[in-house]
Order: structure tokens, then sequence, then C-alpha cells
């Protein structure tokens, strides 16, 4: 693991639809761990935006409520592949906000990892 990473990443390749300033858009995980994301998009993102993003899950995975993630653009990249490094800062379920690593857990099958509490500005994000 990259000594500056907190979190072990796994190579995980899920398809979601990700939403900033109103414009939806396709994107897929390249990988994907309980602090963050890469996703590859269509588009570069500006770094600073917030996501919302919701996995297009299946009955297999045994998710019962819908999801959305929120996350925080830290990083673009326009080479080898246009994407964005995403930092996770909460999950909502259709039950109301949910940890965000258990949500992780059940969705991408990631083990449940100590994450921060987001800091109140984040908690209070628009839906």
């Amino acid at each position: 693991m990259d000594e500056r990473r907190r979190h072990d990443r796994a190579l995980k390749a899920l398809e979601f639809t990700c939403t900033i300033d109103g414009k939806p858009f396709e994107a897929q995980s390249l990988d994907i761990s309980a602090g963050g994301a890469f996703m590859a998009t269509p588009l570069l993102v500006p770094t600073g935006a917030v996501a919302r993003i919701v996995p297009q899950i299946g009955e297999e995975t045994g998710a019962t409520a819908a999801v959305t993630l929120h996350g925080l653009v830290v990083r673009q990249e326009r080479s080898p592949r246009t994407g964005v490094a995403l930092q996770w800062l909460k999950a909502d379920t259709s039950r109301g906000l949910s940890p965000l690593e258990n949500v992780l857990a059940n969705i991408v099958g990631l083990a449940p990892a100590v994450h921060p509490q987001p800091p109140a500005h984040v908690a209070a994000l628009p839906d």
C-alpha cells in the first residue's frame, strides 16, 4: 500500500451515475477503498467539486436500500485515462444517513474500516 494511503484499495469495476452541478453522467470505478475511489469519467471534473454518486447495483449485492454516496473531487487525471479521484464524504440511504463504512461494506464488499466523522459542513450537504 502506498504510504500516503490510509486504506487498502480494491480493484473494483463498478458502474455509477454521478451528478455534479446538476449534470448527470456515467462513471466506472477503477479502484475503491473505505476512504475514496478513482473513477473513469467521460469528462474532467474540477478539483473541489462535490459529486453525488449512485451505484448501479443489482439484487445480487444484497443491498435493499437506495444509496447515494457523496464524494469530494481531490484530483483529476487526463492520461492514461480521464477520471477523478474522490474522497468519500458521507452516504445516504433510503433509511436516512448511514455510516459510510457500512454502506461501502454492503455495496462493494469492502471490509468495514474506521472512518472519521465528516466535518459538520459535510453532514449538512444538500441532497
